[in-house]
C-alpha cells in the first residue's frame, strides 16, 4: 500500500508540474508578444486639405508678404503660429498646378493657401500641423509635395519640427514648374510620446499664385530590442527551477 501511495503521489506531482509548466509557458509567450508589439514600427500620416469645408481643419498658417521671405526664424517664433487662421483649401489652378490628389499613390491631399484666392494671388506663409506620437522612439519623416513657389527660402529651411529646423529641406528649384519633390527618410532623432508640430515654410518667389499640397509619413522605430527566443527560454527554465525548489522545500 505504501508503494502504491508513493507512486500515486509521484504521478500527481508530475501532473502538477506539467500544469505549472504550461502556465509558465503561457506567461513567457505573453511577455514575448508584448515585447514584439512594443517593437513594431508606428506610422503617422499627414496631408494637406483636411476636412470637407473651405478651410483645412488641421492646418493653421501665419501669413508673410506677397513676394518676400520670412526673416531668420527662431524657436520662440513658432508657438504663436498655431494661433493663426486655418489654411484655405484651394480648387487648384489650371495654369500649371497639379490637380488636387495629384501627388500619386492614391493621395487625397489638396492644395492649401493663405487666402481663399491664393491660387490667383497669394502670399508666403508658414503652415503648422500638429500630430500625436504613441511612443518615445527614433523618428523619420518622408515629405512629398508640390508648391508654388518653393519650400524654404534664403533665410530658412523648408521644414521644422517643434520649431527646430530640419536640415536639407529646401526645394531644389526656385520657381514653380509643375512637378513634385520628395524629402525621404529625414532623421528627426528620438521624439517623445505626445503632441508635436510640423511647420512648413512656403516662399512666394514673386507676385502671383502661392500654395502647397503635401503628403507626409512619420515612422517611429522603437529603440527597445525584442528579447531573443533563447533568452526567453532561459527565463522560462528559471521559473521552472524556482518552482521545483519551492516544492522540495
Amino acid at each position: 500500500m505504501q508503494k502504491r501511495y508513493r507512486r500515486g503521489a509521484s504521478l500527481q506531482y508530475l501532473l502538477d508540474m506539467k500544469k505549472s509548466s504550461i502556465r509558465i509557458f503561457a506567461v513567457v509567450l505573453g511577455i514575448v508578444a508584448a515585447a514584439v508589439s512594443q517593437a513594431q514600427s508606428s506610422v503617422v500620416r499627414l496631408k494637406s486639405g483636411n476636412g470637407t469645408g473651405s478651410q483645412d481643419s488641421q492646418i493653421y498658417y501665419q501669413k508673410g508678404t506677397a513676394s518676400g521671405a520670412f526673416s531668420k526664424l527662431k524657436e520662440s517664433d513658432f508657438t504663436p503660429k498655431l494661433s493663426g487662421q486655418q489654411a484655405y483649401i484651394l480648387p487648384g489652378r489650371a495654369n500649371g498646378w497639379l490637380p488636387n490628389g495629384g501627388l500619386g499613390n492614391g493621395s487625397t491631399a489638396k492644395w492649401i493657401g493663405a487666402s481663399a484666392t491664393a491660387n490667383s494671388s497669394g502670399y508666403s506663409a508658414l503652415y503648422a500641423i500638429s500630430f500625436n506620437l504613441a511612443y518615445t522612439a527614433a523618428t523619420s519623416l518622408t515629405f512629398k509635395f508640390t508648391s508654388d513657389d518653393q519650400i524654404g527660402d534664403t533665410n530658412n529651411q523648408g521644414l521644422f519640427i517643434d520649431g527646430k529646423a530640419i536640415a536639407n529641406t529646401k526645394s531644389q528649384r526656385t520657381d514653380w514648374n509643375g512637378v513634385t519633390e520628395t524629402f525621404s527618410n529625414l532623421n528627426l532623432g528620438v521624439l517623445s510620446a505626445g503632441t508635436h508640430t510640423l511647420y512648413i515654410d512656403v516662399f512666394n518667389n514673386g507676385a502671383g499664385p502661392s500654395g502647397l499640397m503635401f503628403d507626409a509619413t512619420l515612422t517611429q522605430t522603437p529603440t527597445q530590442a525584442v528579447p531573443e527566443p533563447a533568452t526567453m527560454a532561459v527565463l522560462g527554465l528559471g521559473f521552472v527551477g524556482l518552482l521545483k525548489r519551492r516544492r522540495k522545500a
